[in-house]
């Protein structure tokens, strides 16, 4: 049995809690009245971009979810397929996959907001200004804000701690034992890893603000639509953020996952054996980032399930 094969064995323990979770958590009063959208007057969802935004945002977290298990998926797809290419081989995008298409689809979906408005029907004079939050929960915000700040602040911890391979890429945990051993974990979460994390971390919250102001700042159809329209764009806020922050979280917690396999590295001479400066921690970066991936899973599934969740009768 193949290493890849535990790996990915152990993926999807973590996947099917967390399609479980998302699925059941999808039908709770507490999501759906976050995402409920009643049925407006006739005409009205389809003269607005919300429908096709919301499509497109719950089409963008099931493919974020599907892409975490590319390397492993091309791992067990035969050689003259994947051009003899090695999903263990030093690649600068392996903890910003995620990230990156995140971005992108947040973009899109603040495009869809932006070019597709119409025309109002009758002018809506302004109750006062609208922004970033004006439909955005607070909480939601800070919980962006602390994932985002969790993940550069893991990143410039274990950039700090790597050491460069052969090529010059930081790549490596080095085991030092002050004589003439020494071994080094590869593929360790360092500088040439995180900086396009960080990078691609800061571009996706970016994009969530961009995608947030283009949902908030559009005009109302009519004075009568604007209570529907006010509950659309709610809805539509939190589950962008909801995206965003299952992304960062599900990247925080490949990140911690891949250091805690470094941390738990020894290296053994006769009659001595040495252990890494992080060994006592390797259990919490382990298991909590196999918690936190499991999480961001969910939520990133839950985007995905919640599509046009509760649409009832008026």
């Amino acid at each position: 049995m193949s290493p890849l094969f535990l790996i990915l064995m152990l993926d999807l323990v973590t996947f099917v809690p967390a399609a479980v979770l998302a699925l059941w958590l999808s039908f709770t009063p507490w999501v759906r009245s976050r995402v409920h959208i009643p049925t407006a007057t006739p005409g009205l969802p389809r003269s607005r971009p919300d429908a096709l935004a919301s499509l497109t945002l719950g089409m963008a977290a099931l493919l974020a979810a599907l892409v975490a298990f590319v390397p492993f998926i091309e791992g067990m797809l035969p050689d003259w397929l994947t051009l003899n290419s090695d999903p263990f081989d030093f690649r600068w995008h392996d903890f910003s996959r995620e990230l990156i298409v995140g971005s992108l689809a947040l973009i899109v979906v603040a495009l869809i907001l932006t070019l597709f408005r119409s025309t109002p029907r009758a002018a809506v004079p302004p109750s006062g200004p609208r922004g970033l939050r004006t439909y955005a929960p607070g909480r939601g915000l800070a919980t962006l804000a602390a994932a985002l700040a969790a993940l550069l602040l893991l990143t410039v911890f274990a950039g700090s701690i790597s050491s460069a391979d052969e090529d010059g890429r930081h790549t490596l945990f080095v085991i030092e034992t002050g004589g003439q051993f020494s071994a080094a974990s590869g593929r360790f979460y360092g500088w040439a890893y995180g900086v396009p994390a960080a990078i691609a971390a800061v571009a996706l919250v970016a994009a969530t603000v961009f995608a947030l102001h283009a949902n908030a700042t559009r005009t109302f159809l009519e004075p009568q639509s604007v209570e529907w329209e006010s509950r659309a764009r709610r809805a539509l806020a939190t589950r962008i953020l909801w995206f965003s922050i299952g992304i960062l979280v599900f990247v925080l917690g490949s990140c911690a996952l891949r250091m805690g396999g470094a941390a738990g590295a020894q290296l053994s001479a006769p009659d001595y054996s040495w252990g890494t400066s992080m060994a006592a921690f390797e259990p919490v970066l382990t298991w909590g980032g196999r918690l936190l991936r499991g999480v961001g899973l969910a939520v990133l599934l839950l985007v995905g399930f919640t599509h046009r969740t509760g649409r009832g009768r008026r």
